[in-house]
């Protein structure tokens, strides 16, 4: 954002700002319905038949919420429509993170509030004091996330774990048999292994849950989560990598 403020601070904010929401629409534990909380919070959210792009968002109210009315695609997914109430949450509320860092908008580059609104919009779906312990207690699995923070997708969820894991693991996506994402938790993963194909080609076929243990490429365990819709077919593979020597 700026070279004075490190990542993890603007982090930090954001996340204290989204605990803020929270309290403020009076939400205590997940999952959290990011449409009821703009609701609570004076917004007007609607559902527009043939409304274009992700969501829109009219009547700003600077700091303080209430008066906006935000427009959702009618024909989106679900978990598409809480991300995009979030995220536009999150637009409306960067002030508050700016002003908890003690910044002016100006002072910052032309894609600071869009990674603001990013950011916020997980903090908002899978807040980090509820995520962490849920996650501990589940090892960290994508499918028992889903079913404890429904209305964030699993992507998401995916990427909420690569962003608050603390060891050597990997992240991929497949869509339709391609893969498209690969991250690991602050290193660059190595192209998937044989046990990470044989794992997604398993789940892929199956439309199972897959868990793989190997000592092979370095890799511990494989784990393939299949999301699957009669039209699309995604599968999600955490991998985990033995700790550097």
């Amino acid at each position: 954002m700026t070279g004075e403020i490190s990542v993890d601070e603007v982090l930090a904010a954001v996340e204290m700002v989204a605990r803020e929401v929270l309290w403020e629409a009076g939400v205590d534990a997940p999952p959290v319905d990011a449409i009821d909380v703009a609701r609570r919070l004076g917004c007007r959210v609607v559902a527009v038949a043939g409304h274009e792009g992700r969501a829109s968002r009219v009547a700003l109210s600077g700091l303080r919420v209430g008066g906006d009315v935000i427009r959702l695609r009618a024909d989106d997914r679900p978990e598409r429509r809480q991300w995009s109430v979030a995220h536009e949450l999150g637009e409306l509320l960067a002030g508050r993170v700016y002003q908890r860092l003690a910044l002016e908008p100006a002072d910052t580059h032309d894609s600071a509030r869009e990674e603001i609104a990013n950011q916020f919009a997980s903090s908002l779906l899978l807040p980090r004091r509820w995520f962490l312990p849920q996650a501990s207690r589940l090892d960290w699995s994508i499918a028992g996330l889903k079913s404890e923070f429904a209305t964030a997708s699993h992507e998401l969820i995916a990427r909420r774990v690569l962003a608050l894991y603390t060891g050597p693991i990997a992240v991929t996506v497949v869509d339709n048999g391609s893969q498209t994402w690969r991250r690991g938790c602050r290193w660059r993963p190595p192209p998937p292994c044989h046990a990470e194909l044989e794992a997604w080609k398993t789940a892929f076929d199956s439309g199972q849950p897959v868990v793989s243990y190997c000592r092979a490429d370095k890799v511990r365990r494989v784990r393939a989560w299949p999301v699957h819709e009669p039209d699309w077919k995604r599968e999600i593979l955490l991998t985990d990598f033995e700790e550097a020597a």
